[in-house]
């Protein structure tokens, strides 16, 4: 974990701050906002906002905050108090997990990353009542894992043989016609073994499966 909102792992890096930087919503509020029951729920991913609700104006590091109808706020994570959990190998596997251990009682929030074209946060449920615990999830296309094309050793060797062929018949058609001034088929870099060709593949697949066999009774009599 290289910061709030940042992880670099064995092959990619996590970063969410264009999330941040992209956004038009003040420094100091909160960048996504949801509403579940009776609660509304704040969140900003990588940098801290302040808030004027009751019980939460002297803290300076929001990260994530809950605030009921009377106006009531609880401090569920701050910024400082951040980790990046979960399994880099599963499609979605990894979540950000805030807490406050300051309050009473502790609180905790899980926040699900999701690769997806729109940015978008969402409530999906309380986990645990003690310690408090909620699970949000956040869709963006900053939770992407990037794609690595890698080719496999099949199409590594198809691309060499059509590389290998190319090279073969422009060579041979450009030998045999300036060098040897051969016209029409015999320009074919050889013509009598690619004529014959499919008399080989014949007569090899009748050996593999016939093999060497001797004369019968009848034809030695």
């Amino acid at each position: 974990m290289t910061g709030p909102c940042t992880c670099e792992f064995e092959q990619w890096k996590l970063d969410l701050s264009p999330l941040v930087a992209s956004s038009k919503t003040p420094e100091s509020e909160p960048i996504f906002t949801d509403s579940a029951e009776t609660y509304i729920f704040n969140y900003n991913p990588c940098k801290p906002f302040r808030s004027n609700a009751t019980n939460c104006k002297n803290d300076t590091d929001l990260a994530v905050n809950r605030i009921d109808k009377s106006g009531k706020c609880l401090v569920i994570g701050n910024q400082k108090n951040v980790a990046f959990k979960g399994d880099t190998s599963k499609v979605d596997g990894i979540y950000l997990e805030y807490s406050n251990k300051k309050g009473v009682p502790n609180s905790f929030a899980k926040v699900l990353l999701q690769c997806s074209n729109q940015n978008h946060f969402k409530y999906i449920k309380q986990e645990t009542p003690t310690p408090l615990s909620y699970v949000f999830k956040l869709e963006t296309i900053y939770a992407c894992q990037p794609v690595n094309h890698k080719l496999s050793a099949g199409s590594i060797f198809l691309i060499l043989f059509m590389i290998a062929t190319t090279v073969y018949l422009i060579g041979g058609f450009i030998f045999k016609h300036f060098y040897l001034h051969a016209q029409g088929v015999e320009i074919i870099p050889h013509y009598s073994f690619w004529s014959d060709f499919p008399l080989l593949v014949r007569d090899g697949c009748y050996f593999t499966f016939h093999g060497c066999q001797g004369p019968t009774t009848y034809e030695r009599i």
